[in-house]
């Protein structure tokens, strides 16, 4: 039904039968296996997307016309099945080639690799407890400040008081040393002062 065949080559396919757990743990682990095992799946790639490509462009009538001979029309894959089997083989090499498992394979092959990680995560840690200590402090502060304020606020409304009585004081001196006219002073203390 396809023409795909899958053949046995080197000491990798031995007996034809399925890898087990170390295979499948040496392809990960050994760098060679695995390179060549990613160009295996890259060349497969590049052919299934030929495949799928010369499927879409068959014209009708050679297809029509190579129909008659059964060793045409018994290597035929349709478009589906090759797109389905285009998608596979570009799962398997997410899979193998992903910035996560190059981190993962660093993280089982080095010490020094994991060394580095764990200082730069003890350094963000670090750095995310002096953030958090100096948040506290900044509430700290904005609290205090509050707390002025509202302690400060019963003094500035009395001050506020005093100097408009004052104001008042001045504008009558004035208006009674230029014979009784209209004074007005202008400007106010609470300009510019939140309340």
């Amino acid at each position: 039904e396809s023409a795909i065949e899958v053949e046995a080559c080197g000491d990798h396919g031995q007996g034809g039968g399925a890898s087990g757990p170390a295979d499948a743990r040496a392809v990960y682990e050994e760098p060679e296996r695995r390179a060549e095992l990613i160009n295996d799946l890259l060349e497969l790639r590049a052919f299934l997307k030929q495949r799928v490509a010369d499927e879409k462009s068959t014209d009708a009538q050679i297809v029509s016309a190579l129909a008659a001979w059964p060793e045409f029309t018994a290597s035929q894959v349709d478009g589906q099945r090759l797109a389905k089997h285009l998608a596979v083989v570009e799962d398997a090499l997410e899979a193998l080639d992903s910035e996560r498992t190059r981190h993962l394979l660093l993280i089982q092959s080095s010490e020094r690799y994991v060394d580095r990680l764990a200082a730069s995560v003890q350094q963000k840690l670090d750095h995310a407890g002096k953030m958090a200590a100096k948040a506290d402090e900044a509430r700290a502060r904005a609290d205090g400040l509050a707390a002025e304020k509202a302690a400060a606020q019963p003094r500035y409304a009395e001050l506020l008081k005093t100097s408009r009585g004052l104001k008042e004081q001045l504008a009558a001196e004035i208006s009674r040393l230029f014979d009784k006219r209209a004074v007005n002073i202008m400007g106010d203390v609470t300009k510019g002062a939140s309340g």
